[in-house]
């Protein structure tokens, strides 16, 4: 049975950079970790996206820079949306927080008067 790669390298649009995304951790970094292996990058590479506002997938071909509704048969499929997700609670938990030591920080300063 062929070991399972959590790491995956996907090219960055804009940039056109690799980088290293860990599907299990939502880590991301832009030089490939060492000691793992790791799913090269090929133009037939479709990664699963999620759109908030229309509540659905979709998928995108970094290598014709396509977009479709529909998942694409017989291609490889990288679950980002599963990374979005990671990235999005990481974001909602660091925003709380701040929000919390910002009020703590306010209620200390107030108890000094």
């Amino acid at each position: 049975m062929a070991e399972k790669a959590d790491w995956v390298e996907i090219i960055e649009p804009r940039t056109g950079e690799p980088m290293y995304a860990n599907l299990k951790s939502g880590q991301c970094l832009w030089d490939p970790p060492a000691g793992v292996r790791v799913r090269k990058a090929n133009d037939s590479q479709w990664w699963e996206l999620y759109d908030q506002k229309t509540r659905r997938y979709y998928y995108y071909c970094a290598g014709t820079q396509t977009t479709v509704w529909h998942k694409p048969k017989d291609s490889e499929i990288i679950p980002l949306a599963k990374l979005q997700t990671l990235k999005a609670r990481e974001k909602r938990k660091a925003a709380k927080a701040k929000e919390l030591e910002r009020r703590e920080g306010g209620s200390s300063r107030r108890e000094g008067f």
